[in-house]
C-alpha cells in the first residue's frame, strides 16, 4: 500500500475503517468534525513555519508514508497533526496533514475510496491553499482525491501548480504517472516513473516509481516486466506484507508456482493478520490442492492443501470440493468406511455454501451410493 497510490493487482484489501474495530471510524468522524471546527476560525494568511511545526509535519507523514493498514499509525499521524492545529487551527501543514490522514482512512482496496472521505480531504486542500497559495504540498497531496474521483481535470490543475512550484521535482512526476494510471496512458506511467526513479534514491520514492511501473506492464502483459517490479518492491521492503502477499498472488495466477505463492503468503500473513492475506494464500493453497489431486493424481497429499485453503477461505465452496474429491478417492483406494463417510460431510457442506454446486452434488450422488451398498451390507 504505497503512499498516495496503489498497485492495484490484489490490493483489494478491507477498508481499514472494519479491520481496527472501528477506531478508526472514530478517527474519521474527528478527522471530519476538524474541518468544520477549522474553517469557522478566522486567521488570514500562512506565517513563518516554527522549527517544530516543520518536524511535527514530517513526523506526521512519515507515518502515512509507511501505513501498510495500521490503524495505530494513521491514529498517531491524526494526533500529530491535532498538535499542530492545537497552536494554530488555520495551519495548512495541520489542513494537508488530516487531508491525508482522511481519505487514507477512506480507502477501500485498489484506487477507490469512500466519496465522503475524497470530499472531506478535497475541502482541507482547498482550505490550505486558500491559506497559503504557495504551499507545494497542498497542490501535490491534494492532487490525489480528484484523481481517485475521477476529476481528472482539477488533478492535473493541481500538478500543473506543483510543477511550476518546483519544476521537475520527483514528486511531481509521480503525481503526473497516478494522473496518467487514472486516464489509460500506460506509456506516460512508465515515462513517469522512470523520471522519478533516475532523479531519487529515496525509498518512498523507488517505492512509488516501481509500484506504478508494476502496474503499467501489468496492464501491457509485460508479465516479465511485472515480475522484476515485484522483486523489486520486495527488495525495498523485505518485511512489507503488501508487498509479499501481491508477489504471492502474481506467482499464483500467471507464474502458477504454488509453492512459492504459498511461502510469501505465509510470510506476509506472519508480518500482519488481514483478510486479503487470507484470501490470496488460501487460493493458492487451493491451486496446490487441485494441481496434486486432478493433475499428478495425487489425492492423499492434496487433502492438506484443500483443508489449508478451507481454514484462510471457510465460504469457499470449491475447496470443499476438492476435499470431498481427495477424501473419495482415498476412500476407494484404501477401502476406507472412514474417508467415505468424511467425504459425504465435506460434499455436503460444499453444496451448503453454494446450492446446486453441479460437481459436488454430481459426486455427492455416488458417495452415498457407496454408503448405501456399505449400510445394506
Amino acid at each position: 500500500m504505497p503512499s498516495d497510490h496503489h498497485g492495484g493487482s490484489v490490493e483489494a484489501a478491507r477498508n481499514p475503517l472494519s479491520r481496527s474495530g472501528g477506531a478508526l471510524g472514530l478517527l474519521f468522524r474527528l478527522a471530519c468534525l476538524a474541518l468544520f471546527a477549522w474553517s469557522s476560525t478566522a486567521v488570514s494568511a500562512a506565517g513563518p513555519v516554527a522549527a517544530e511545526t516543520e518536524t511535527l509535519y514530517r513526523e506526521g507523514h512519515t507515518l502515512i508514508d509507511g501505513y501498510t493498514g495500521n490503524g495505530a499509525d494513521l491514529r498517531h499521524a491524526y494526533e500529530i497533526f491535532s498538535a499542530i492545529a492545537a497552536e494554530d487551527p488555520r495551519s495548512p501543514y495541520a489542513l494537508v496533514g488530516v487531508g491525508r490522514v482522511i481519505y487514507k482512512a477512506g480507502y477501500i482496496s485498489g484506487d477507490n475510496y469512500h466519496e465522503a472521505s475524497l470530499e472531506k480531504a478535497k475541502a482541507l486542500f482547498t482550505e490550505a491553499v486558500s491559506i497559503d497559495p504557495e504551499f507545494f504540498d497542498a497542490y501535490y497531496y491534494g492532487a490525489y482525491p480528484h484523481i481517485y474521483s475521477g476529476d481528472h481535470g482539477t488533478a492535473r490543475r493541481l500538478i500543473d501548480k506543483a510543477q511550476a512550484l518546483r519544476p521537475d521535482s520527483v514528486e511531481v512526476h509521480l503525481a503526473y504517472g497516478a494522473l496518467a494510471k487514472a486516464m489509460g496512458n500506460d506509456n506516460e506511467v512508465v515515462r513517469r516513473a522512470e523520471l522519478a526513479l533516475a532523479k531519487s534514491r529515496n525509498m518512498k520514492h523507488q517505492v512509488d516509481a516501481h509500484t506504478l511501473l508494476k502496474g503499467a506492464y501489468k496492464r501491457q502483459r509485460r508479465f516479465d516486466l511485472v515480475e522484476r517490479e515485484y522483486l523489486e518492491l520486495l527488495r525495498l521492503q523485505p518485511e512489507s506484507p503488501w508487498a509479499m502477499i501481491n508477489y504471492s498472488d502474481f506467482l499464483r495466477w500467471h507464474v502458477k508456482d504454488y509453492d512459492r505463492a504459498i511461502q510469501y503468503g505465509e510470510r506476509s500473513l506472519a508480518v500482519m493478520d488481514f483478510g486479503m492475506g487470507h484470501r490470496v494464500l488460501g487460493k493458492a493453497y487451493y491451486e496446490k490442492g487441485k494441481q496434486l489431486l486432478w493433475g499428478e493424481k495425487r489425492q492423499r497429499e492434496s487433502r492438506h492443501f484443500f483443508q489449508k485453503a478451507i481454514e484462510h477461505m471457510p465460504g469457499n465452496a470449491d475447496a470443499y470440493y476438492g476435499l470431498g474429491t481427495a477424501y473419495y478417492h482415498t476412500a476407494h483406494a484404501d477401502k476406507s468406511e472412514e474417508d467415505i463417510v468424511m467425504a459425504e460431510q465435506v460434499l455436503m457442506r460444499a453444496i451448503e455454501l453454494k446450492p446446486g454446486h453441479p460437481q459436488a452434488t454430481s459426486l455427492l450422488a455416488r458417495v452415498r451410493k457407496v454408503i448405501g451398498a456399505l449400510e445394506s451390507r
